[in-house]
């Protein structure tokens, strides 16, 4: 077999693996929808994105690409109708999840998250053809998470999504010192040289509903996983009123967010909280909506900062506490 079709077959497993026949055919449907005028409009838009992929995947800032994915889009579809550009974006999305098995195959991903693949692009899948008309762009939390996750710079890891590339800054760190003086924090943050680069974690609202502690821990076991092959990762960061330690009091069933970390070594710094934070944690808890309107809970923010040294070291016991019990 020559190189060309070695390649190809190779390809064909990857993509196999990656997506079901049912998933491509939904992204092939989403696609097919546009026009025949706006294939060649959709072609040039995805392969201009295309060609900075390489670039994407060298920024930490969260919402730069997403950004750069919207110009590139409206300065080619600008003059469409709204509706005919909310079309065109999702067969954007779908013609770029079409591309992601060659991207995936170059990031080194270990086997317990390249299996979370066909249900992560299937749902992605099924959200683009059932979606309703709300608004599809840098202002919506889908959007920027998908956008990124068709470029492989998010990944799937079970409760949570990963971003390969963060970064947790100094001044974060110093503003937390300035507002709650916990010097705590930032001497840790120091001696990890935390400065450096960070895989981050978010919770997908889409998904909220299967968080749970068993779920939780595989999630953390799988990043371990790849924290082991990307030896320039600082740990683990993640922000959230989910890390509020008020919660293993008012909703225990959420507690384990903040404790298994806890417990593995991670450190915490607390944050000012926005008014989307707030509407997060009330509206999602008839109790503690009820504590709010009583003025008996007020919704705090924290980051959660896990270093890779001791996260590697509680997913080494967590595997022998498994042993263990065999």
């Amino acid at each position: 077999m020559q190189q060309g079709q070695f390649e190809s077959v190779r390809m064909q497993e990857v993509d196999h693996v990656l997506m079901s026949k049912e998933t491509r055919q939904k992204l092939s449907d989403l696609i097919s929808v546009v026009s025949r005028e706006q294939v060649i409009l959709l072609d040039n838009i995805t392969s201009e994105i295309l060609s900075e992929i390489d670039l994407f995947a060298k920024i930490s800032v969260f919402g730069l690409p997403v950004k750069r994915v919207e110009e590139i889009f409206l300065r080619q579809a600008s003059n469409l109708s709204k509706d005919r550009q909310l079309t065109l974006k999702r067969a954007m999305v779908a013609k770029l999840a079409c591309h992601l098995p060659v991207q995936v195959e170059k990031m080194n991903l270990p086997n317990s998250i390249l299996k979370l693949y066909p249900d992560a692009v299937g749902r992605l899948a099924d959200f683009l053809t059932n979606a309703d008309d709300e608004p599809y762009d840098p202002t919506a939390d889908f959007f920027r998470k998908d956008v990124r996750f068709v470029l492989g710079l998010t990944i799937p890891c079970g409760t949570f999504i990963v971003d390969l590339l963060s970064r947790f800054r100094l001044r974060t760190v110093l503003h937390s010192l300035l507002y709650f003086g916990d010097i705590t924090a930032p001497i840790r943050y120091l001696v990890i040289k935390g400065y450096g680069p960070w895989l981050q974690m978010h919770i997908d609202q889409r998904y909220i509903a299967e968080l749970n502690a068993e779920a939780h821990e595989r999630m953390c076991l799988r990043i371990v996983e790849l924290l082991k092959r990307r030896k320039d990762i600082v740990g683990v960061t993640a922000t959230s009123w989910l890390y509020d330690p008020q919660l293993v009091d008012i909703s225990p069933h959420h507690a384990y967010i903040r404790l298994q970390p806890l417990e593995g070594g991670a450190f915490f710094l607390q944050h000012r909280i926005g008014n989307n934070e707030i509407l997060q944690a009330t509206t999602t808890s008839k109790s503690r909506l009820r504590l709010y309107e009583e003025g008996k809970y007020i919704p705090r923010e924290y980051s959660m900062l896990w270093p890779r040294k001791a996260m590697i070291a509680w997913a080494k016991q967590t595997q022998q506490g498994y042993i263990s019990k065999i």
